[in-house]
């Protein structure tokens, strides 16, 4: 039985075949971290990509705890703001933590981050 973080791996190794722009201890703060995905997400070697999720430096800090809070959203225009774009990467996120039993707290609101618990602690 796989355990712990290697759930949380193999959802973004998942993630990752799902054209998301997958990343794990994604530099120091979420205010970075969004930041620069929405300017990788407009790269041209990333062009094939729907969207973006990712974790930070802070948010590894607290993986002992069980769980994770990813901050996510879709590949967008210069200025434009898609709501349900946001929408289907959360789904593209809980239908892959389904398939590996991972459970998952999100209200389905572009406004919260998803968060992903990969073993009993982090309920």
């Amino acid at each position: 039985m796989i355990e712990g973080k290697d759930r949380l791996n193999n959802l973004f190794k998942a993630l990752r075949k799902r054209k998301l722009l997958a990343r794990q201890r994604f530099l120091c703060c979420g205010s970075c971290a969004s930041s620069q995905m929405s300017i990788d997400l407009k790269e041209e070697r990333n062009r094939d990509k729907v969207g973006g999720i990712y974790y930070h430096s802070q948010d590894a800090e607290r993986l002992d705890r069980g769980s994770v809070w990813l901050g996510f959203g879709p590949r967008e225009g210069e200025h434009e703001y898609n709501e349900q774009g946001y929408r289907d990467v959360g789904m593209i996120v809980m239908e892959e933590a389904a398939k590996l039993d991972l459970p998952v707290v999100w209200n389905g609101s572009p406004g919260m981050r998803i968060k992903i618990v990969f073993n009993g602690k982090g309920v």
